[in-house]
């Protein structure tokens, strides 16, 4: 089955997919040349724990691939900001001590 895939820059040498469509039309064409027909299966991403698939495009020679990259807990980025909060609230609180003990100074 012929589909049109369209996809985004993500370096010289490829883009991230951003839409497959199955029953394509002409007026579905990406306006930017960032499309192309293909007559070829959708390859399955891995199952690979603990990491989230992007669907790739090598280019130029319009072959499909995935990616994968490791997904961050919701939870260990909670913990991540507050940690930071607290590094910039300490720093805060020196940068206020050393103006303090600079105006007393003159």
């Amino acid at each position: 089955m012929k589909k049109y895939i369209t996809w985004r820059l993500v370096s010289d040498t490829s883009g991230a997919v951003t839409s497959v469509i199955y029953t394509p039309v002409k007026e579905q064409e990406a306006e930017d040349g960032n499309g192309f027909y293909t007559a070829t299966d959708i390859p399955q991403p891995d199952d690979l724990p603990g990491m989230a698939s992007t669907l790739m495009i090598r280019l130029p020679e319009k072959e499909l691939y995935y990616d994968y990259a490791k997904v961050t807990s919701v939870e260990k980025q909670i913990t991540e900001l507050k940690q930071a909060d607290l590094d910039n609230k300490d720093a805060i609180a020196g940068l206020v001590q050393l103006v303090m003990s600079q105006s007393n100074v003159t």
